[in-house]
């Protein structure tokens, strides 16, 4: 999922995985100049269940524009029963 500066989401789906072993994200297309917020999360086999999201910020050149909304990084980890 991405959110743009102004808090609202631009995009949801999934990443591929590149030949060197890594997922691609293609951010080529956000315009407007800012900070955006890149969440991601890791699914193993299926597993949807309580996955670890991981956030990322990235910013646009070509201005500066101040988040309107906080946004709380949450980090919740998986643990083998």
């Amino acid at each position: 999922m991405i959110v743009d500066p102004s808090g609202n989401v631009v995009r949801v789906g999934t990443g591929v995985f590149g030949n060197r072993g890594e997922f691609v994200l293609d951010l080529k297309d956000l315009k407007r100049p800012g900070m955006y917020t890149v969440l991601t999360a890791l699914y193993i086999g299926g597993n949807s269940v309580n996955p670890e999201v991981k956030s990322i910020e990235h910013r646009v050149a070509g201005g500066f524009e101040p988040r309107q909304h906080l946004l709380v990084r949450q980090s919740v980890a998986i643990e083998p029963r």
